[in-house]
């Protein structure tokens, strides 16, 4: 037998491990994309349109799981309990910044987890049902000054869409009562038939529905007007500024993750959001393909996050 130093030992054990650590992502294991919302909405229909590209980039099959509940709470804490293998990614959104700021005790910190890249924005509309009076932005608020408190669409404290009625209820001094869902698109029909007087709702969520004649959208958010719906004003062009707030998507993976593996899905993200297929079905949902790789995906979090402050303080201003 043959005995190497003690010191020979530890070295050859150190070299294995570093090797082990550096062995690229099992690509004969599927990648989850865990979406913290319920089907249907867009940051699951995105998730899965680029997850299918970055399939196919990959080389391994990329697989969307819906957990939705507690204001995206549930599927980011999966995220933050799964090994840090790049084999599971938490779909990110405005709730990632927004939810630290407003929530108390939350199960998980952003310091859980390592940002990859964003590849998605996407505007959010104000929407009324094709029934109601209303034509214009001024024409709604006015309305809802003559009858305070009327019923509309509340996507939660975390979402972007709430952000956006919380913000246009305390720049035109309405009040408004917060009709709370399930989730996903479940408030649509309370909706269209004026159970609710109003709904601020993804883009691709009133498309349809307003081209159909079941909605009628009154203004985006967006700072320029939709592609999909150039003839609607932004919320700043009929008087609100200060209402606007887009929606984001992109992924994160557990903190721990090695570097070259987050890289790794970074690339594929890139290569998905360039691509012309993927661009078009964002159009036709009212988002624009937006990557930012790593390191400007966490610079832009950290603006995210003091914008959601800054909102906090104009509200407890009031």
């Amino acid at each position: 037998m043959i005995y190497l130093p003690r010191i020979l030992l530890t070295a050859a054990f150190s070299l294995t491990a570093l090797a082990t650590s550096a062995q690229p992502v099992d690509a004969s294991k599927p990648i989850r994309i865990i979406v913290p919302y319920a089907a249907g909405g867009g940051i699951d229909v995105m998730s899965r349109i680029v997850g299918a590209r970055m399939a196919l980039t990959l080389g391994q099959p990329v697989i969307v799981e819906n957990r939705p509940g507690a204001n995206a709470n549930i599927g980011s804490t999966v995220v933050m309990r799964a090994p840090p293998d790049g084999l599971t990614l938490l779909a990110s959104a405005s709730f990632f910044t927004i939810n630290p700021v407003v929530e108390k005790n939350l199960p998980w910190s952003a310091r859980n987890f390592a940002a990859v890249a964003r590849f998605a924005v996407s505007h959010n509309v104000v929407a009324v049902p094709a029934s109601s009076p209303s034509l214009t932005m001024k024409d709604f608020i006015a309305a809802a000054k003559e009858k305070p408190d009327m019923p509309v669409v509340d996507g939660g404290l975390g979402t972007p869409q709430t952000m956006v009625t919380k913000l246009l209820q305390h720049a035109s001094n309405v009040s408004f009562t917060a009709v709370q869902y399930k989730g996903g698109t479940s408030y649509v029909p309370d909706l269209i038939t004026g159970k609710l007087a109003m709904g601020v709702i993804p883009l691709n969520v009133a498309l349809s529905l307003h081209r159909g004649g079941q909605l009628r959208v009154l203004a985006t958010t967006g700072v320029r007007r939709s592609h999909a719906l150039p003839d609607v004003p932004t919320l700043a062009e009929s008087g609100f500024a200060e209402a606007g707030v887009d929606s984001w998507v992109g992924f994160h993976v557990p903190a721990g993750t090695a570097p070259e593996t987050v890289e790794r899905l970074a690339d594929a993200v890139k290569a998905a959001s360039a691509h012309e297929d993927v661009k078009t079905k964002f159009e036709s949902l009212g988002a624009t393909s937006a990557y930012l790789d790593t390191a400007a995906f966490g610079s832009f979090l950290r603006e995210d996050t003091g914008r959601a402050e800054l909102f906090l303080k104009l509200l407890d201003a009031k």
